[in-house]
């Protein structure tokens, strides 16, 4: 475990100030400042050390690459005790003898998403009979899509989870990263030196099982949500890169994108957001929002289906307040994004949404340049404040940032005015394979104080 030098703990305060209610308007930049001509209130995001939670030298054991390669989904399953689910890759590693040198290769024994068993500050994987580790969920290779797309047919993994009451009974849903590669053809093997992807996110489900056992082995109901930016246009014009829709969360609110406080008096929806490309102009690129009827959307797990949600997309010189602007289908329909790669500043990915009780608004994690974990704050999912920095890399490599609530909270995304970023960091030195044995999965304390 990671600790400071000295027993005293280290905070990081970042203040912000933040207009509630109110909407919030795009900038540029990082700012701090939020004006309210009627009120403001002033909070400071107290950011500690981080520690240590799953090490390189704890996936070593299990001849693991990394941990996770997505932000991880976290489940409260007891007191103290949390599933935590997460992708990696597990290989195998022999020795080489090249001209340059000693050499190591890798060849992946298997990949998708683990499930791990612990508490919020350590956690281990959930083995086989055999003490072995295995993936939860499949490629589609190995675990085809049974709604005949092959999405992710060379990766998969997740991700956001939840535990949802279906009729009485607790069914896992697991929404997951799935890619289909260009340079990888049904044998599995690299045939170009440049590699590009394109990833669209998947829903999975685990019906069958319960307490322990639960999430242990996953069900595929199909693909969710796609770009608008097709597969086949974005590998003509692109052999090297990734396209990423494929991260997403979802979060109740009502239809005006609000918090509800009172069950029963409005319908609740759900909403996911995701990375949208529209085309290849960099204005074109940024987050979407998606959103279902809650009673649909369990509807369809319920009946093993996979949930139908709508793309938000604001014709030129409509008025956002007036009329349901949910209406592009979520696979390959248009987006409105809510902020683009100049507003948003630099490559950024992976969003991550929660509640927070303490501010009464909703919180958003993502990362930029893979170095950088920003914050953005709303009270109605639309208008979101300016980005708040909470953690940093600076030359390093800083990824997969998830938020989480803490032990006094009944779940996971409920948040209050203490809570935990989530992320891996490690070296970046531009040997890829290297970097990725040395990083380390790691949690911050956050604290939010006026």
């Amino acid at each position: 475990m990671l600790k400071p030098k000295h027993k005293t703990v280290l905070f990081i305060i970042f203040f912000v100030f933040i207009n509630v209610p109110s909407v919030f308007a795009q900038s540029s930049g990082d700012q701090s400042v939020f004006e309210d001509h009627a009120a403001g209130v002033v909070w400071k995001f107290k950011s500690s050390n981080p520690i240590a939670v799953f090490t390189p030298a704890d996936r070593e054991n299990f001849h693991m690459m990394n941990f996770p390669d997505e932000p991880v989904g976290v489940v409260r399953v007891g007191e103290s005790k949390y599933f935590f689910f997460g992708p990696s890759n597990v290989v195998d590693i022999t020795e080489s003898v090249e001209k340059r040198g000693p050499s190591k290769l890798y060849k992946t024994r298997h990949q998708g998403t683990y499930k791990f068993e612990g508490t919020l500050d350590k956690i281990s994987p959930v083995v086989d009979f055999e003490g072995k580790i295995f993936p939860s969920l499949k490629p589609g290779r190995l675990q085809p899509s049974p709604d005949g797309r092959n999405f992710d047919r060379d990766y998969a993994g997740g991700g956001s989870t939840y535990i949802i009451d279906i009729n009485g009974k607790p069914v896992l849903v697991h929404l997951y990263h799935g890619e289909y590669h260009q340079d990888l053809f049904d044998d599995g093997k690299v045939h170009h030196k440049k590699f590009s992807s394109y990833a669209s996110a998947g829903i999975a489900i685990d019906p069958q099982s319960f307490g322990s056992q639960i999430g242990n082995h996953m069900m595929k109901l199909g693909e969710i949500l796609s770009a608008h930016m097709g597969r086949e246009d974005y590998f003509a014009k692109n052999n090297e890169g990734v396209l990423d829709s494929g991260t997403i969360s979802w979060i109740e609110a009502d239809r005006g994108g609000h918090h509800i406080n009172e069950e029963g008096k409005q319908e609740p929806y759900l909403y996911v957001m995701f990375g949208e490309r529209n085309s290849w102009n960099e204005e074109d690129y940024g987050f979407g929002l998606a959103r279902a009827l809650k009673k649909d959307v369990y509807a369809a797990i319920a009946a093993q289906k996979v949930p139908v949600f709508k793309k938000y997309y604001l014709p030129d010189g409509a008025d956002s307040s007036k009329g349901n602007y949910f209406t592009e289908p979520a696979i390959g329909g248009r987006s409105t994004l809510l902020f683009n790669k100049i507003s948003g500043g630099g490559y950024f990915a992976h969003p991550r949404l929660v509640y927070n009780s303490h501010i009464k608004l909703f919180m958003l994690s993502y990362m930029v340049n893979q170095d950088t974990v920003y914050l953005r704050l709303s009270d109605d999912l639309i208008h979101w404040s300016n980005r708040i920095r909470i953690a940093e890399n600076a030359g390093g490599f800083l990824n997969y940032p998830a938020l989480v609530a803490d032990e006094k909270s009944s779940s996971p995304v409920l948040l209050a005015d203490h809570f935990y970023l989530y992320y891996v960091a490690g070296p970046k030195t531009g040997h890829i394979l290297e970097d990725r044995k040395q990083v380390t999965f790691m949690r911050r304390d956050i604290e939010i104080v006026q």
